[in-house]
């Protein structure tokens, strides 16, 4: 008796990575990252509390 189908599991990571992949945004630094999440409402505007270049350094230290 089998108690763990690992071939099924490999299978169903493969395509869940797969639909991730197609779905992942890359951004050349994390400025652009941060500009793309406030100007779609997923972050609170960090660049009226902040300027470019704290938020840089934050980052760079991070």
């Amino acid at each position: 008796m089998v108690f763990f189908n690992l071939e099924k599991d490999q299978e169903a990571l493969t395509v869940y990575l797969e639909e991730i992949q197609d779905k992942t945004i890359y951004f050349d630094s994390e400025l652009e990252r941060l500009h793309y999440l406030v100007d779609n409402d997923f972050y609170f505007d960090v660049f009226e509390v902040y300027s470019e270049a704290d938020l840089q350094e934050i980052t760079d230290f991070c």
